[in-house]
């Protein structure tokens, strides 16, 4: 997954004695795998575009995804394209409507999903009518494969839920206990 837009959260990356840094910064970006694969899937939670499940309280990987993710915010889609570069994939154009938790992304996002992403499913069977919809976006930067000249570029994954009154209270409740902490 990509994301394609001006994002203040995510700077360029450099390499220090082998260690993944954001340039100018002494944050150390974690692998992506294990737990943090988990939680920030690339996914679009199916209840988030209409298909019921069962209705369950937000728990801990919601917690979790929170207080680790770089930004949390609520965005509404103004656009999705589809494309056809090496094989089929969309782009989601969102406008950030509030910041919930972490730092601030900017006002528009565009993440890139490929055919091949846990989100590809729901984007073939609801691409035409996410537009508008809301949505809970955690985006959290990884450290990626090493780019040209060596340093590991940057890869940013994410994790999208509804937008619903139980999703959002249990945000802000981890995003304070996040702050005791």
């Amino acid at each position: 997954m990509r994301l394609l837009a001006p994002l203040a959260l995510l700077a360029a990356v450099a390499c220090a004695e082998g260690t993944p840094q954001v340039r100018g910064s002494t944050r150390t970006l974690p692998t992506y795998e294990g737990q943090a694969a988990e939680l920030f899937d690339d996914g679009i939670e199916p209840v988030a575009v209409g298909f019921q499940a069962e209705v369950r309280r937000p728990g801990a990987p919601l917690r979790d995804r929170t207080q680790s993710a770089d930004s949390v915010t609520r965005v509404r889609v103004v656009t999705v394209t589809s494309g056809e570069q090496d094989g089929r994939s969309w782009q989601l154009g969102m406008r950030v409507v509030e910041r919930l938790a972490g730092g601030d992304p900017g006002d528009l996002l565009a993440l890139q999903i490929r055919l091949s992403d846990p989100a590809a499913g729901v984007l073939r069977a609801r691409e035409g009518r996410l537009v508008g919809s809301t949505f809970v976006l955690f985006l959290r930067e990884f450290a990626g494969p090493a780019g040209d000249g060596g340093a590991p570029s940057p890869q940013t994954h994410f994790h999208v839920s509804a937008d619903t009154k139980a999703t959002l209270d249990a945000v802000h409740e981890a995003a304070l206990l996040g702050e005791v902490r």
